[in-house]
């Protein structure tokens, strides 16, 4: 029973409780288990379930730190720790492409000027997932080293060339002594570029801060009107990272289908479009992360029409091919508070085929962005 009972869904976990007394106590300890963790042990954290709404005890999903591919779809173990999963790499679209040699979490020495590139046998399944692709060149191999601090490593920053992370603090440097007012708004944060599988540097490096997991102390609760909510179980500072959103990764095509099955669902969806536009301005790349099936705590996150007190931002890491959607905070968040951000941009004129929002704000259009804003 410890072995079945984890995969199977709430409504069969509910019929075998009607067969026997001992089921019925391994039915109570599973979801007193999957309440008590909506993470399914994946985090470094449980982060518990609150409903003082309706009878809903829990959430039932495919918890994955990290996303997959739609079609190698699969549910992970329970309890199983993420840090396993993530010293590993991603799963998907991983090519040869420049990379620090860094050692010691780019604090030490590094090979220089670079290291040869291995890219695996099939990049198809990872190329599909985007409109356009770029090729990185490959860096010729080198045995010398030298001394590299993290502010001299060219991982760990902004498109622009700036540096990305405070290493002395796991936050953004753009909020650094900076107050709430003047904190950036989402079109002032730039792409973000981390170290990665190209990379030497392990888990614990301080330019990894997004693929880590979560980094504070969350809990799901129950909304009246917007189901599912995240929200804060610790004071948060700003510039802080809070996760990435996970689920399955679609090609377009698969998307635009589910989107078509989901308008037709009254269950709640996590569909996210993602688009990247390229520095040159005449390109951009979609990709598709579906988190309904199988995704992460990220999923919980609802919209806010004011801008919620989250920041979107776009993370790619040397070595991999699909960028990564990772939120950090904009404002300093209070325990309780719940996170939010943008979806999107609302058009007038989409009523009748948007949902419902019920962000509550003071700039609240009554309906969610969808794909067609």
């Amino acid at each position: 029973m410890e072995n079945v009972l984890p995969w199977l869904e709430p409504r069969d976990v509910a019929a075998l409780a009607l067969t026997c007394r001992t089921m019925a106590a391994a039915a109570r300890d599973l979801t007193s288990c999957r309440a008590a963790d909506a993470a399914q042990g994946l985090e470094g954290f449980a982060i518990p379930v609150v409903n003082c709404v309706d009878e809903c005890r829990y959430p039932y999903f495919e918890y994955s730190p990290v996303s997959v591919l739609a079609r190698e779809r699969r549910a992970f173990a329970f309890p199983r720790s993420i840090s396993e999963k993530n010293a590993a790499g991603f799963d998907y679209g991983q090519f040869g492409g420049d990379g620090c040699r860094c050692i010691d979490c780019c604090r030490g020495e590094q090979e220089d000027p670079g290291f040869p590139s291995q890219a695996p046998d099939d990049l198809t399944s990872a190329i599909e997932l985007l409109d356009e692709d770029d090729d990185s060149d490959e860096a010729l191999p080198s045995k010398k080293k030298r001394r590299l601090s993290s502010s001299s490593c060219p991982c760990g920053r902004t498109i622009f060339g700036e540096r990305a992370y405070d290493s002395n603090s796991p936050r953004l440097l753009s909020f650094q002594n900076q107050r709430e007012e003047e904190a950036p708004t989402p079109d002032d944060l730039p792409l973000i570029y981390e170290c990665g599988p190209a990379c030497s540097c392990t888990i614990q490096c301080c330019h990894r801060l997004s693929q880590r997991g979560a980094s504070a102390e969350l809990k799901v609760v129950r909304h009246p009107t917007k189901g599912w909510s995240l929200h804060a179980a610790q004071d948060i500072k700003p510039g802080a990272f809070i996760c990435e959103y996970a689920g399955e990764l679609l090609t377009t095509k698969e998307a635009r289908k589910r989107h078509q099955t989901y308008d037709q669902s009254p269950r709640a969806t996590s569909l996210l479009v993602v688009r990247e536009h390229l520095p040159k301005g005449d390109a951009c790349l979609r990709f598709n992360i579906d988190a309904t099936n199988v995704g992460n705590i990220a999923r919980f996150i609802n919209h806010s029409c004011d801008g919620g007190n989250l920041l979107s931002c776009l993370v790619r890491s040397a070595g991999c091919c699909v960028p990564r959607l990772a939120f950090f905070t904009r404002k300093e968040i209070q325990s309780g508070q719940e996170l939010t951000f943008s979806y999107g941009v609302v058009e007038p004129g989409l009523e009748s085929s948007s949902r419902a929002c019920f962000c509550g704000t003071s700039q609240c259009r009554g309906i969610l962005p969808s794909e067609k804003t």
